[in-house]
């Protein structure tokens, strides 16, 4: 004995596949808080990871800042006996884009956040900062897919700059998309067969 579902039942059970796939597609915006930050003020920052992205010290005396940040904590270089340059590169299992991060330094300097995907640059924000007590947003100028983010930083004088907020969007594999293809293919179908039997 077949076990026959309603064509209206199959055909709204693949809607919702495809609307959840979409979904998940849509909804992988992350932002890098540092709320994990294992140690204190001070402590020597090597590498972080948070929600599957990695934050690794690759230049500069990079550190934690639990006292200050947009909110706390945050991470920070600082050298107060030479002009302190740095940076860090985020990595992830797979593809993503960037977004925006907050960024705030104590006296002018200048920054470089770029994109790269397979050793190719995708893109570059580059700017000088003025001093301030606040944390700015830098907007990422691109959508492009990349699998490494460098922040660069550096000061023509001591004093420090600190990183918060790293904002990020996951790039959905391509099974996705495929997936949503098939289901829209299969709903099409069926419409053109249930039109076929409404004339016939």
């Amino acid at each position: 004995m077949k076990l026959k579902l309603p064509t209206r039942q199959v055909a709204a059970t693949i809607i919702a596949s495809a609307a959840l796939a979409l979904a998940s597609a849509t909804a992988s915006a992350t932002t890098i808080t540092f709320d994990g930050l294992p140690g204190v003020t001070g402590d020597p920052l090597t590498s972080y990871t948070e929600s599957g992205y990695t934050v690794t010290n690759v230049v500069g005396s990079w550190l934690e800042g639990h006292s200050f940040g947009n909110p706390d904590p945050s991470v920070f270089v600082a050298d107060f006996f030479s002009a302190p340059s740095g940076r860090l590169a985020l990595t992830a299992p797979g593809p993503f884009s960037f977004e925006s991060l907050d960024l705030n330094v104590t006296f002018a300097g200048g920054y470089e956040i770029s994109g790269f995907l397979g050793g190719l640059q995708q893109f570059s924000v580059a700017n000088n900062q003025a001093g301030s007590l606040t944390f700015s947003t830098i907007l990422g100028n691109s959508s492009a897919m990349i699998d490494t983010l460098f922040i660069d930083v550096a000061l023509p004088t001591t004093g420090s700059f600190n990183v918060d907020n790293i904002k990020v969007s996951a790039v959905p594999e391509p099974e996705t998309y495929v997936f949503l293809a098939a289901g829209v293919g299969v709903i099409g179908l069926m419409a053109r067969r249930r039109k076929t039997r409404t004339t016939a």
